[in-house]
């Protein structure tokens, strides 16, 4: 029974036991993830680029993790391995598209759920407030877009761009972009701005609602910095001079 358990492992995750006890002698057994609902003990590894974009079982890519972690990740990149990705937050009217569209690059990908969202309705006017069935088709082309995008193997800019991910998973899928070393932008023009270009746009109660809860939360830039410095301050050092010598979180 454990040969065929230990085989099973092997098959799974193609790397040797023997490879996995070297890099828990080398790295230690904390969880280098640290993903909501991490255990922070290391029962498995974690390739640092994902073998589905050229990634290898070599000591210099692999990492200790725990089995949560491994899971949450599945073939993610590690932002700056392939893709570097960005999320592009803030409350409605708070300038999302307008800095994407200011920063990004040539080539660059943009996966913007209002955008996304005209293009589910054709011939229909500008807007920013769809029905209740465009906006659930939209939510899915979103996650499966981000999905795609966020397993690239291409060094090319990812910029997703969202309001309401603080009615789903909160601060958990802060702390999870966080591990993946996304870049997280905080569009924040203050509440008073929001409501005057709300109201210029004709927007419904529903976004203007969102805009107040928004504010209401208390979110900021600020608070961004200070839980990716808490990360930093709490994670295991990557080994300089290996051929993922520069991530850095």
């Amino acid at each position: 029974m454990a040969e065929r358990e230990q085989g099973a492992e092997v098959k799974r995750h193609g790397v040797k036991p023997e490879l996995k006890a070297q890099v828990w002698t080398v790295f230690g057994r904390a969880c280098w993830l640290r993903m909501p609902g991490c255990t922070g003990w290391a029962d498995t590894v974690d390739h640092v680029i994902p073998v589905n974009i050229g990634g290898r079982n070599t000591l210099a890519n692999l990492r200790p993790a725990c089995g949560s972690c491994n899971r949450k990740r599945w073939d993610r990149v590690i932002s700056g391995y392939g893709a570097v990705v960005r999320m592009v937050i803030g409350p409605p009217a708070g300038g999302k598209t307008t800095y994407v569209v200011e920063h990004r690059m040539p080539g660059d990908v943009v996966v913007d759920f209002d955008q996304l969202a005209r293009c589910l309705c054709p011939g229909v006017e500008s807007s920013h407030d769809f029905d209740r069935y465009v906006n659930m088709v939209a939510r899915g082309a979103w996650q499966g877009a981000y999905r795609a995008a966020a397993r690239l193997g291409d060094p090319v800019g990812v910029w997703c761009v969202k309001t309401d991910w603080l009615n789903h998973r909160g601060v958990d899928i802060l702390d999870e972009w966080l591990a993946l070393n996304y870049e997280v932008v905080v569009c924040d023009p203050g509440l008073e701005a929001c409501m005057y270009r709300l109201e210029a746009q004709h927007r419904s109660e529903a976004a203007k609602r969102k805009a107040r809860e928004w504010y209401r939360l208390g979110f900021s830039a600020a608070k961004v910095e200070a839980r990716r410095a808490a990360r930093r301050n709490g994670r295991p050092a990557v080994v300089e001079g290996t051929d993922v010598g520069r991530v850095r979180f």
